[in-house]
């Protein structure tokens, strides 16, 4: 049961990031989150300390836990890497994708399709709340339906958690009367050419338009988001912390302290020393 709870506010905090309903910055409270699962505060805190450790958040000590803020750098890095990753997973689709998941494909671009025409008919400068988060699920929906069918797990978590991180961004950069007029029949466009090509297996081509599609997004949001190159890097999350220490050990690739090499190693240097000096 307790894991169960754990669960659900894990699923539940990332929805909320993923939709946009919690602004970089902003403070989790323990209590809030707890109320709105409807389960004590312990297993809150246990799914976001896991969120905390996937880089999701960050949990202050004394202070709290609070949503990513991304800086420049971050931004144009996660866009960058969810260009490679997802363009691979397109070309890879292209020759996994069965019938039924061609359908699925099609019929979420068809979905985008009517919202785009809602919003030409209507005077919204935006989509109104409920429709835009139909929107953003549609969309993050097929793009890991194509995750899926690529048939690479590890790269649908990492797009997964790297979409979370862009998704705090995305809309808060882009100028209004940009996303009324262009950017959502964009992207209505560009789904539908990705889908074209994965039914005529070319791959190659569903490809590059998914690499182009990620890389418009990219710029368009970083066209107006502050820009602060002076930011030191952010530390790695605490997984990827482990994972690398993990493989250093696995290949030996840690080096040792220059003062504890062995005399056989010293005794080679120093030949090859004085040979290079006669």
């Amino acid at each position: 049961m307790a894991l169960k709870q754990k669960e659900l506010a894990y699923a539940h905090v990332r929805q909320k990031l993923l939709l946009g309903d919690l602004p970089m910055g902003g403070r989790l409270r323990e209590d809030k989150l707890a109320k709105e699962i409807g389960v004590s505060r312990t297993p809150v805190r246990e799914a976001l300390n896991q969120l905390d450790a996937e880089g999701l958040i960050d949990l202050v000590r004394n202070r709290g836990a609070f949503v990513q803020t991304l800086t420049y750098r971050d931004v144009k890095e996660l866009y960058s890497l969810r260009a490679l990753l997802e363009g691979y997973a397109a070309q890879e689709a292209a020759q996994r994708a069965t019938p039924e998941q061609l359908d699925q494909l099609f019929g979420y671009c068809q979905r985008l399709h009517e919202m785009c025409l809602q919003l030409r008919e209507s005077d919204w400068v935006e989509f109104p709340e409920d429709l835009q988060k139909q929107w953003t699920l549609t969309d993050v929906a097929f793009h890991l339906l194509i995750l899926h069918i690529s048939g690479s797990p590890r790269a649908s978590k990492i797009v997964a958690d790297m979409r979370i991180l862009t998704q705090l961004c995305g809309r808060l950069w882009i100028a209004p009367q940009t996303y009324r007029r262009y950017w959502h029949y964009m992207t209505w466009g560009d789904h539908l050419r990705i889908v074209r090509a994965i039914a005529r297996r070319d791959g190659q081509t569903a490809c590059l338009v998914m690499k182009k599609h990620i890389t418009a997004a990219r710029d368009g949001v970083l066209k107006h988001f502050p820009r602060d190159l002076n930011q030191p890097l952010r530390e790695l999350p605490q997984s990827v912390r482990e994972t690398i220490t993990q493989m250093e050990q696995f290949t030996g690739s840690r080096r040792r302290p220059a003062g504890k090499r062995s005399a056989a190693n010293r005794a080679t240097s120093n030949r090859d020393a004085q040979q290079a000096s006669s």
